[in-house]
């Protein structure tokens, strides 16, 4: 990496907007509803939006895939102490 492009790293070069789903839908019904689009150019529109729908709900269910992750590991020191005191209960009984 060049000294120059180093200040630039951290800056993304494109900022990124969340996009729900209900602007989706709403993009949708708005391809829909357009009279003097061809109907090839529709369907490809709409497949577009498709498959952004399916992306979505992929990044969704990824998002708390990752959270569930985040507090197993917050949790496992508590259980692994738990463990531990039983074992030791165990071998001193």
């Amino acid at each position: 990496m060049l000294a120059a492009d180093a200040g630039n790293a951290a800056q993304p070069a494109t900022a990124i907007k969340a996009v729900s789903r209900a602007d989706i839908q709403q993009r949708v019904q708005s391809v829909k509803d357009k009279q003097n689009l061809a109907e090839d150019v529709k369907n490809r529109i709409l497949a577009a939006y498709r498959e952004s729908e399916d992306n979505l709900s992929e990044a969704e269910a990824q998002d708390a895939q990752a959270e569930s992750f985040k507090q197993a590991l917050n949790l496992y020191p508590v259980v692994a102490k738990q463990i531990a005191g039983q074992i030791t209960e165990r071998k001193t009984a």
